[in-house]
């Protein structure tokens, strides 16, 4: 099983409108959920990425994030 780290521009370019690497990242997620590869991040990564996606794609990748799409890794 891989693991990956998810940055900002990963969910920025899956999720916002108009982004060019919007097909090759969402595939990319969809074979992460196939293959069962555990994705990460961090709340900074998920903070940038809902500032720079407008809604309604804001609420479709915070809905991902909520429903297990990737864990958010804690640090103080």
């Amino acid at each position: 099983m891989a693991s990956v780290l998810v940055d900002a521009s990963a969910m920025v370019a899956a999720f916002a409108v108009g982004e060019p690497q919007a097909e090759r990242y969402l595939d990319l997620f969809k074979l992460a959920a196939l293959e069962h590869w555990t994705l990460s991040t961090t709340w900074p990564c998920v903070t940038e990425a809902s500032y720079l996606v407008a809604a309604p794609q804001r609420y479709a990748l915070l809905n991902w994030v909520g429903n297990g799409g990737l864990s958010v890794f804690p640090f103080e």
